[in-house]
């Protein structure tokens, strides 16, 4: 089961069945989803029925809620409910409709009669008990190997080959991802600049950061180095993490956001490096402080994305990203202990521990906001 929330506090929805039909309640705010067809079955007036059908094909409003089960933006129908005009949100792609607690309440609607049927006989009950037990246990099994593991975009699978992680439930984003394709276009760009005008690392030492010289050029190098790498694998690496991760954040935290996100993971990757760091005339460059602060506040604000690995002989692997970015967060625990005993260059393991830090701390700050609003509504 797909995991829903909430579009007013972003909590997981339970499944519940009431009045012989299938609704979807959040714990938190009491409000909940419902079909169409269903309240129409339910005793839904023909005319409210109609009047919501046809607000479901109008264009969305920019700042409307999301639909717990597609997550595109809902249409807003002003009705009248028991004698009260209340708005409610439907989906014009899944025909779900949004009810407040006491929108729900004004509905009344009511168990529709059914049809005296004859008892089936014990033999054919005992099958469809077997085959529903069946079923259950299908879904319920771990889908974590193999071909559900297995992404079918012909891209997705040249990536996982090359040793990459793998996106598997790409989530449904309400607007372009301007910032993040022109965030890559950008590194590209200046990777292509540095090695056609600069001789071999001359960008790198002219405006990397280094820790002995931080206030060269009046500090701005804190600030360029977030667009310099150190070699096409830098680069490409950084670019698949930000391309595949970051467009989901964006959308999430809007453009405002998520430039503060980005630069406010990178500075904290440089303080880290400045604290904790033993190589203050080495070059520090790349955007993996800003990127490692990407891929942590995905991890907690989609938990449940799964993302897929491919090992020998293409034989597949999933897990959630959750998981990820913990393994990830040890992988960067032992990097950097490493860094530390060591006096050279490599990668800053200590700049991504701080950016990691960071979006952690902006995905905080989101989850308080999101229940202050939640409790604002009830």
């Amino acid at each position: 089961m797909l995991n829903l929330e909430c579009p007013n506090c972003h909590v997981s929805l339970i499944q519940s069945h009431e009045l012989g039909g299938i609704f979807y309640t959040c714990p938190s705010c009491g409000g909940r989803s419902a079909g169409l067809m269903l309240l129409r079955k339910l005793g839904l007036p023909f005319e409210l029925y109609e009047e919501l059908n046809l607000v479901s094909h109008k264009g969305a409003e920019p700042f409307a809620r999301k639909c717990p089960h597609c997550s595109r933006k809902m249409r807003k129908s002003s009705v009248v409910l028991n004698g009260m005009t209340v708005e409610l949100d439907v989906c014009g792609a899944c025909k779900q409709v949004w009810f407040d607690p006491s929108e729900f309440q004004m509905l009344q609607l009511k168990v529709p009669e059914k049809e005296t049927e004859a008892p089936l006989p014990p033999e054919a009950r005992r099958i469809i008990a077997e085959y529903n037990l069946q079923k259950v246990e299908e879904e319920n099994k771990e889908s974590y190997f193999g071909d559900d593991a297995t992404p079918s975009d012909p891209l997705k699978i040249l990536a996982g080959l090359l040793g990459m992680p793998v996106e598997l439930d790409e989530k449904l984003k309400d607007s372009h991802a301007y910032l993040t394709y022109s965030f890559s276009l950008l590194f590209l760009f200046v990777f292509a600049l540095g090695t056609w005008c600069f001789p071999k690392d001359g960008m790198v030492k002219d405006y990397g950061f280094i820790v002995s010289q931080w206030s060269r050029d009046f500090g701005i190098t804190i600030f360029t180095s977030f667009f310099i790498h150190a070699d096409i694998f830098h680069l490409l690496g950084n670019l698949y993490f930000f391309f595949v991760f970051g467009d989901n954040v964006e959308d999430r935290l809007g453009k405002i956001n998520f430039l503060l996100l980005l630069f406010g993971a990178h500075l904290m990757g440089k303080l880290c490096f400045v604290l904790f760091g033993h190589s203050p005339d080495i070059p520090s460059v790349g955007a993996s402080g800003g990127i490692a602060g990407i891929l942590a506040y995905y991890a907690i604000m989609f938990p449940n994305a799964r993302i897929a690995f491919c090992f020998r002989w293409f034989f597949w692997v999933s897990c959630p990203a959750s998981l990820l970015v913990v393994l990830f967060i040890l992988m960067q625990l032992i990097g950097a202990h490493s860094q530390l005993s060591a006096t050279g260059g490599g990668v800053n393991y200590l700049a991504h521990l701080g950016g990691l830090f960071a979006g952690a701390l902006v995905a905080g700050i989101s989850i308080l906001r999101e229940l202050q609003i939640s409790k604002k509504g009830q």
